[in-house]
């Protein structure tokens, strides 16, 4: 619909929806239903491009993995859940997050 105005040009939609996505879930479909098979941020590089950058992802073990990636909106999560950003591998395994003291 954006597109449909006049003087709209692509990359300027683009830009304005990328803006306002903050993360994208990935599903896939199997013969057990629908599952949630990735979680990405959408970062834009300088070009202003979107790119997703995956968060966690499907791994060895069930459900997600974590990547060890932090998105740039972890701050606005409560503190009881970044734990789950943090990777699971032991090559890995590095503390991406921790508790902000005097703030």
């Amino acid at each position: 619909m954006a597109l449909a105005a006049s003087g709209a040009a692509l990359d300027v939609v683009r830009r304005l929806i990328g803006g306002g996505i903050g993360a994208v879930v990935h599903l896939e479909r199997g013969p057990a239903g629908r599952r949630v098979a990735a979680l990405a941020e959408l970062v834009a590089d300088d070009g202003g491009q979107a790119n997703a950058v995956p968060l966690r992802t499907t791994g060895p073990l069930p459900g997600l993995c974590a990547t060890g990636r932090v998105p740039r909106w972890a701050d606005r999560l409560d503190p009881s859940v970044l734990y789950l950003f943090e990777s699971a591998t032991p090559a890995g395994r590095v503390r991406v997050l921790c508790p902000r003291r005097g703030r």
